[in-house]
């Protein structure tokens, strides 16, 4: 789990905690801890697709070939 990642679940977490006195609102904010939760998998891979395009970026931009530079 990531910095980020910790912060928003504790900010979920708190904003649940401060709505227990509402059934209602607490059953809403517990929903979007849920869903928060069922997502982690999907931003886990969403954040590998970024750093693999960045890596591909830095290679097609220091690549010694300028035919395949330029994507010819």
């Amino acid at each position: 789990m990531t910095r980020d990642d910790q912060l928003e679940l504790a900010a979920l977490v708190g904003l649940a905690w401060e709505q227990r006195e509402d059934p209602e609102a607490l059953r809403a904010a517990v929903a979007k801890v849920e869903d928060w939760h069922d997502r982690r998998s999907i931003r886990a891979w969403e954040r590998r697709q970024r750093s693999t395009a960045a890596v591909f970026q830095v290679l097609r931009e220091t690549d010694p070939d300028p035919e395949r530079r330029a994507g010819v």
